[in-house]
């Protein structure tokens, strides 16, 4: 009677244990789960005259509707600005050979929000390199919000597994993330074509938990041209910010956490031809462009050597300088493009938008 008394304790011990292991393997994935509201992307219009990518399109049209945020703001790169109101993100942090190169003033702003970042067009990088370099600093520092760059998050293998473990190893942390994502627009997409700069469209990254991993998310509305194309061509194509816009929410992204990144830079080819389309422009595995500020880009345009070559359908210039004897192609967005990018990204609801004006 007592064997089978302490044999029934022995059993009942042994299910606690295995109840409690697994009560704190759920609370502690806890932490990276939580209410999303997702919507699955049917591509289910019959036309067998357009393309899947542009029947995604016209699903997405019909699933994600405009809507209002009377607090849409801009943020802003590097501002001296003393507007209080904006959120300044500094480059602070840049991570080149595994270290990491520091460029950050104090500022008695408490929103200044550091940016780790790394050189558009880098080498890949290991993703446990940089979680280990983020988390080092982050404790050094005791920083409270970090910003990961759109740099960063081409370069990784995986964004979604450097992100969770970067939480993972400070748990407990009040940590908050803010991250930039690329252009995308389509599931039916072939981005091989962007291979050499980005490795984000072949990762297995899920948008929607990155929504509830992070503080807030920049989607760039450039990259269309990439800085590795071997013919001058457009930066910004309106119509795909508008559907990266609708790709990136049906996917799971809050439209309040999400602030577009509207460029304002000019990209500089030397003498090259224009290619409209992206099939026809091809990218190399070296950097084709030079990018140009916004303020060295209405030097050019003032100068006598520069000349408008023509207005581009999509809302951009491109313009022949003639610098050192040597011919050059600027593509540069016009203030309408600009105006019009801000009014979607305010037509959808968004966040808000950063105009991105200085190379970092």
């Amino acid at each position: 009677m007592l064997k089978k008394a302490l044999t029934t304790i022995i059993l009942f011990q042994l299910l606690t244990i295995t109840a409690l292991g697994v009560l704190i393997y759920y609370l502690y994935n806890l932490r990276f789960k939580e209410e999303i509201n997702y919507v699955d992307v049917r591509v289910d219009v019959n036309d067998n005259s357009i393309s899947k990518i542009q029947a995604e399109s016209l699903t997405l049209d019909s699933l994600i509707k405009p809507q209002d945020n009377p607090n849409f703001s801009e943020s802003t790169f590097n501002s001296n600005s003393d507007t209080q109101s904006q959120v300044i993100i500094q480059p602070a942090y840049k991570i080149t050979d595994n270290t990491i190169l520091e460029n950050y003033t104090q500022d008695a702003k408490p929103v200044i929000v550091p940016m780790f970042y790394t050189d558009i067009n880098s080498a890949d990088l290991e993703d446990s390199a940089i979680i280990s370099l983020i988390t080092s600093k982050v404790k050094q520092e005791n920083l409270t919000e970090i910003d990961i760059d759109v740099s960063i998050v081409n370069k990784v293998k995986n964004i979604e597994d450097v992100v969770k473990t970067i939480l993972s190893n400070l748990n407990p942390t009040n940590l908050r993330i803010n991250i930039g994502l690329p252009l995308k627009w389509s599931d039916n997409m072939d981005y091989t074509y962007l291979d050499s700069v980005s490795r984000f469209y072949k990762s297995s990254a899920s948008i929607e938990i990155l929504n509830n991993l992070c503080n807030k998310v920049r989607i760039s509305a450039y990259g269309y041209t990439s800085v590795n194309s071997s013919s001058a061509g457009p930066i910004t194509i309106p119509e795909l910010t508008r559907d990266s816009i609708k790709y990136y929410i049906s996917k799971g992204l809050s439209r309040l956490k999400i602030d577009l990144v509207i460029n304002n830079r000019a990209y500089m080819w030397a003498n090259r031809s224009f290619a409209s389309q992206y099939l026809y422009n091809y990218v190399l595995d070296s950097q084709q462009v030079i990018i140009i500020g916004e303020n060295e880009l209405n030097q050019y345009l003032s100068s006598t050597d520069f000349k408008l070559v023509r207005n581009l359908d999509n809302g951009e210039n491109l313009g022949q300088l003639l610098l050192n004897g040597n011919i050059n192609y600027l593509v540069y967005p016009s203030l309408t493009q600009i105006s019009s990018l801000k009014d979607l990204a305010k037509s959808y609801g968004l966040n808000g938008f950063i105009l991105y004006s200085e190379p970092f």
